[in-house]
This record gives structure tokens, C-alpha cells and sequence, in this order.
């Protein structure tokens, strides 16, 4: 029982295979028929039609049957393509134009598909010889720079007489629209107007409407043959430096000069991309000047040096050029800063920052124990932002604008600092401790501050309010022994601290 039964499941397993294939080949058979019955149906439908309505829309020649359809049958989705195009056979000796009978050909796939199922071909002849009252136009679409036919672009024809219609460039890069209309003496319909579009290609500016190559008119029997110019798209980097090869980030201007024309653009941050100026295309393998020009403190222009450069380098495979535009060096001018308290005391160990202008610059100094620092500016006619941050002496933050021209520049701020606190010294008896020295450390800060007493026995010192104490510390020097004192400065407390110096 137990072989039976295996010889059973292999026999199942053998049959369930062949099933599944059967009914797969079944599948693919039945849609090939389902294809081959529309595609005959709609050749079948063409023949029924008047001569003059075979055609597709949009397509060339123009008719009443759609270029392309989905069709659902029995729930399967299909892809119905149809294709109408003139064919010239004129008799050996005639004259040729082009529409002497039509050949149409349909191509159906399943919807998401490319495989076909059905391709199917036939000629449809007029009842009478194709007219000579007609005209032909023929179009090459060429890529311009690289002297290349360019397949699969689209080419319209419209603004005639005839109906518009459009077709698609074959591998030589050629289409014919034939049957056309004459075009009228005057009014609409006096000219036609031949347009080419390609994903990522641009029209010659020879070549675009209203030019006299794709603007014809149009005779009886005539054959207008002309060709539409494109190109791929192509661009200019223009990058401005400082001789140190740093970004120059001065707003300025790039002029551009060829022999298709000039023009000016804008640059800030130091780079600009473009493909265009004013109404200019950039055209590859032509020759381009550039040169960049900025106005420093709305008084000094400098320009850089014209570099010159075909655009691009290797068409078609690089399609951007970069131009390295050098600034001459501007001068730096000595910007000095002098930081003084509310009672004109100097305050050391400020850090102070001077940001932005039209450089963008970013520099930091600490001011020296006269309150005292120089930084290097460079001239701007934007104004910088002075910046002292809390910390150290400083108690609140200050801001204020700066201006700096071609000549050095002296700027006096005036700072919040913390209240003065007075540590009084004296010995024993009373007898001011004069020349002693001491520090002071801590509190929230941790500041090192370093103090001398005068001849009236005082010490100023400005402390900010801090919730940790601070402590005062003289030692042993002279006839005096160490002494130490934990202080405390608050809001609300004192300002003085006496100290009594114990003689050795």
C-alpha cells in the first residue's frame, strides 16, 4: 500500500505539472488569438473608411482612428498600437508625391507587456491616382555639434491648411508629411510651422518658429525638404576665487561674451551655473569669454582676468565647462578695538566677534589688559555685526554694526560689566597694607583675577553675581603672613570686603 500510494503522488505531481503548463500555453494561446482578432478588426475597420479618413491622431498622416488604445476583453487588458503612413511608388517616368497609397500596421501586446502577440500589416489604396495638387514636407532632426541624426524625436507640423499632425524621427533622424495642403496667399494658413522636440535636447535658435527653415509655404507638387538643428543642453560653472584659491564670496558679476552674443548675470556665494544669459543659449562648441567684476565697499572695482573656453570640452559626454575666475587680492584694513567699562576702565579678556559684510567673514579676538585688540578686516558695503558674548568681565551681551571702508577703523565699546566690589587690606592696627598682592578665583565663572593694593588700602575689581563663592587669597609676603577669604556677591549683599593682614 505504501508503494502504491507513492507511485500515486509522483503520477499526481507529474500530472498537476503538465496541467499547469497545458493551461499556461493555453493562456498564451488565447491571448494571441484575442490580439490577432483585434488586430484584423481594426484593420477591417480602416477598410471600411473613406480613403481621406484612414490615418491616425495624433499622426501623419492625420485620421480618424486613435494612434493608440487599451481594449479589455473577458477582464485581460491589451495594448492596441496603430500605425498609418504615405507610401511613395509612383510609376517609373510620373511624378513622385509621396501619397500614393497608405500602409497600415497594427501591433497588439498585453497592457504592461512589450512581448507582441499580433503584428499585422496592409496596404489601402485611393480609388482614384493620389492627386498632384498636394505637397510634401521633409524633415531631418540632427543633433547639431555632433553632426548625428537624432531618432525618436517628435516632429510636429501645424499652422497650414492641412490639420496638424506629428510623427516621430526614424533612425536616421528623418520624417515626411505628405498630402499636404498648398498654403494660402495670405491669413492663418499662409505658412506652415515645423517644430522638433527631444528629451534633453534644445532647438537651434535658427530653427525655432517663425525661422524661415521651419516656416514654409507650400505649392502644389512642391517638396519643402529642411532640417530642424538641436543640441543637448549645455552649461558654464563659473567659480570665483581669491589668489589664495579660497571661495570669493563678494556679490558680483559675470560678463559673457561670444559670437552669439553677450550679456551680464549676477553671481553670489562664489559660483553660478547656467545655461542661459538674457536670451542666449549656451551653444556647444562655441567659444565663450567670461570675466567677474565686484564693487568692494561701493568704491573699489575689481575684475578678474577673462579666461576663454570652447563649451563644452567633449560634447556630448561633458556638458558643463567650469570657468575659474581670479579676484584680484583686496587689502585688509587693521580694524581696532578698544573695550572699555561704564567708568572707562578697560576690560581684558573680552572676546570679541566680527561676522558677516559682503565676504561673509568670521573672525575672533580677546582684548589685551588695555581692553585692546586689532583684527583685519576687509572692506565691505554691507555693514559687519560686532559681537562681545557674555563671559569673563562681560555681563551682558552687545551687539552692534560695523562699518569698514579702504581706511583703518578705531571702534569704542562701551561694555556692561559686573559692579565693582572693593577689597579692603590693612595690617593689625589699621595701617593700609600698600603694594600687597593677592588673586581672586572661582565662582560660577572661574575667573583668576589677579589684584594689587593701593596706597589708600583698596582693591576694585569688577566680579559678576555669582551663586558660588569666590575666594580672595594674599600670600605671606613681606612682613604679613597668608590670608584667605571666602567672599560671596549677590544682587543684594555687599561690595566691600574688608581683609586684616597678620604681621609675621
Amino acid at each position: 500500500m505504501t508503494i502504491s500510494l507513492a507511485i500515486l503522488a509522483v503520477t499526481a505531481a507529474f500530472f498537476a505539472a503538465e496541467l499547469a503548463t497545458n493551461y499556461t500555453v493555453y493562456g498564451h494561446a488565447r491571448d494571441r488569438t484575442v490580439a490577432e482578432e483585434l488586430a484584423t478588426s481594426q484593420i477591417e475597420r480602416a477598410r471600411d473608411m473613406a480613403y481621406d479618413d484612414v490615418g491616425t491622431t495624433p499622426g501623419n498622416p492625420v485620421g480618424l482612428i486613435p494612434k493608440s488604445s487599451p481594449v479589455t476583453v473577458d477582464g485581460r487588458a491589451f495594448a492596441v498600437e496603430t500605425r498609418v503612413k504615405y507610401v511613395g511608388d509612383p510609376v517609373p517616368g510620373r511624378f513622385a508625391t509621396g501619397t500614393n497609397y497608405k500602409q497600415m500596421r497594427v501591433t497588439v501586446t498585453r497592457i504592461g507587456s512589450t512581448v507582441s502577440l499580433a503584428d499585422m500589416q496592409t496596404l489601402i489604396a485611393p480609388r482614384t491616382p493620389s492627386s498632384l495638387t498636394r505637397g510634401t514636407i521633409k524633415v531631418l532632426v540632427s543633433d547639431y555639434a555632433a553632426n548625428t541624426p537624432i531618432s525618436g524625436a517628435n516632429v510636429t507640423v501645424t499652422g497650414g491648411p492641412s490639420p496638424n499632425a506629428s510623427d516621430t524621427s526614424d533612425s536616421l533622424g528623418r520624417t515626411e508629411f505628405a498630402g499636404l495642403l498648398p498654403t494660402t496667399a495670405t491669413g492663418p494658413a499662409s505658412h506652415y510651422v515645423i517644430a522638433a522636440t527631444a528629451s534633453g535636447y534644445t532647438t537651434m535658435p535658427e530653427d525655432r518658429p517663425n525661422a524661415a527653415a521651419v516656416y514654409p509655404k507650400l505649392v502644389a507638387t512642391q517638396t519643402f525638404d529642411t532640417a530642424v538643428r538641436m543640441f543637448k543642453t549645455v552649461g558654464i560653472e563659473a567659480r570665483l576665487v581669491h589668489p589664495d584659491g579660497s571661495v570669493f564670496t563678494y556679490p558680483a558679476t559675470i560678463s559673457i561674451g561670444s559670437t552669439r552674443g553677450s550679456g551680464v548675470l549676477p553671481v553670489t556665494g562664489g559660483a553660478l551655473v547656467f545655461t542661459r544669459f538674457g536670451t542666449n543659449d549656451i551653444i556647444p562648441t562655441t567659444s565663450y569669454t567670461l570675466t567677474a567684476s565686484a564693487t568692494i565697499a561701493g568704491a573699489v572695482t575689481i575684475t578678474s582676468p577673462p579666461v576663454t573656453k570652447v563649451v563644452p570640452a567633449d560634447y556630448p559626454t561633458v556638458l558643463t565647462s567650469t570657468f575659474t575666475l581670479t579676484m584680484p587680492a583686496i587689502v585688509a584694513q587693521p580694524t581696532t578695538v578698544i573695550a572699555t567699562d561704564t567708568l572707562g576702565n578697560p576690560v581684558p579678556g573680552a572676546t570679541i566677534k566680527i561676522t558677516g559684510g559682503q565676504g561673509q567673514l568670521n573672525l575672533i579676538g580677546v582684548t589685551d589688559v588695555t581692553g585692546l585688540v586689532v583684527l583685519q578686516t576687509l572692506p565691505s558695503a554691507t555693514p559687519y555685526t560686532v559681537t562681545v558674548p557674555v563671559g569673563g568681565a562681560v555681563i551682558t551681551e552687545f551687539t552692534q554694526p560695523l562699518n569698514v571702508t579702504t581706511t583703518p577703523v578705531t571702534l569704542n565699546l562701551v561694555i556692561a560689566t559686573p559692579p565693582n566690589i572693593d577689597v579692603v587690606v590693612a595690617d593689625e592696627i589699621g595701617v593700609p597694607a600698600f603694594g600687597a598682592t593677592g588673586t581672586i578665583t572661582g565662582g560660577d565663572l572661574g575667573v583668576t583675577i589677579p589684584i594689587t593694593i593701593d596706597a589708600a588700602g583698596h582693591a576694585i575689581v569688577p566680579l559678576p553675581i555669582s551663586t558660588a563663592k569666590y575666594r580672595v587669597d594674599f600670600p605671606a609676603q613681606l612682613t604679613f603672613k597668608s590670608e584667605k577669604l571666602d567672599v560671596e556677591v549677590t544682587p543684594t549683599g555687599p561690595r566691600q570686603f574688608p581683609v586684616i593682614l597678620r604681621t609675621a
